[in-house]
């Protein structure tokens, strides 16, 4: 066995020297081979990962999308609330204007017809009694004062200060 041991390392020599003398890979080899080991294309999970966040993306723009267009709408709905309150106004105005005309005319006529009947009473009374001239002056400055008061009362009720 003594001369298998030398023979048997004379032996194991050169297999260890083939060894050795095999090229080892190079580093660039080694990287191909450990990359070629990663898939290039994404796993599975990856996949539904970007697809989840895709779906995600275009729920949000669809959100924004909805958000404005509820916010025209309210604006359209504003601007259709702000149209009716200025026809409304408009109206109310006219309403308004013809009813001031109506009643300003039946109260001339009704301070004509007050006059009338005043000077009526007048003419009446001096012709009976006789009239003295400070009565006369009395009557008529009241029937003045009377149809002015009247006449500004109507008008401010009518036209009021805004």
């Amino acid at each position: 066995m003594a001369e298998e041991a030398p023979g048997s390392s004379s032996t194991e020599a050169p297999a260890a020297a083939d060894q050795e003398a095999e090229p080892r890979p190079a580093a660039d080899d080694v990287l191909a081979q450990s990359t070629s080991l990663v898939p290039a294309q994404p796993d599975e999970s990856q996949r539904k990962r970007v697809a989840e966040a895709s779906v995600q993306a275009a729920e949000a723009q669809a959100r924004v999308a909805e958000a404005d267009a509820r916010t025209a709408e309210a604006k359209v709905k504003l601007a259709d609330i702000e149209n009716k309150r200025a026809e409304t106004a408009s109206t109310q105005a006219e309403d308004d204007r013809k009813m001031r005309k109506a009643l300003a005319d039946k109260v001339f006529k009704a301070v004509v017809w007050q006059v009338i009947i005043a000077d009526v009473v007048f003419v009446t009374y001096a012709i009976a009694d006789g009239v003295q001239a400070g009565t006369m002056n009395a009557w008529l400055g009241a029937t003045v004062v009377q149809v002015i008061a009247v006449a500004l009362v109507i008008a401010r009720s009518l036209f009021p200060s805004k």
